[in-house]
């Protein structure tokens, strides 16, 4: 089968186009739409080697924290951070204590040093896997108000999902 130089050009563009249209996404986030955020970071989560294209790029490694972090300052913005109230908050800072204190203790018992910033390793992957989500749901909840933007955010998981299919059945 011929290789097809254009598809893999294409592919080192990919970063830089989603680094540099990401930019007006966090500022219309801030000042427009909030959703507008949540619509654009919600279909990448699963994309992780494309995400991993924006680590060359400066602030390409929080990249999905700056965006949230738009979201989170456009719902500040409109005064709609009220909005954010669930029967699951508790839970949810329950979940997030819990297993904060757990690195703790793991660091006290295996004489590790204490994680207190997100340089340390430890640190980094709780907020990845413990905070980035609890951020992403109350983001949803907070910007997500009518059928369409349920509907439209829907579609927008099912084709990032699609293209992970293919992404992983291609390399396979």
């Amino acid at each position: 089968m011929p290789h097809l130089g254009i598809l893999h050009n294409i592919q080192g563009f990919v970063g830089l186009a989603l680094y540099i249209s990401s930019i007006p996404v966090f500022l219309l986030s801030i000042f427009w739409r909030p959703i507008i955020g949540v619509l654009w970071v919600v279909p990448l989560l699963p994309l992780e080697s494309v995400r991993f294209q924006l680590h060359a790029y400066p602030g390409g490694r929080s990249f999905v924290d700056l965006l949230l972090l738009g979201v989170l300052l456009g719902l500040l913005f409109r005064n709609q951070l009220s909005s954010l109230k669930s029967p699951f908050t508790a839970l949810i800072v329950v979940i997030a204590a819990y297993t904060y204190l757990s690195l703790w203790k793991s660091a006290l018992f295996s004489g590790l040093p204490i994680p207190l910033w997100v340089t340390d390793p430890r640190v980094s992957n709780w907020k990845n896997h413990v905070i980035v989500p609890m951020v992403v749901f109350f983001c949803v909840l907070g910007t997500v108000r009518t059928m369409k933007d349920i509907k439209l955010l829907l579609l927008l998981m099912c084709l990032s999902l699609t293209l992970l299919n293919r992404q992983q059945y291609s390399n396979a």
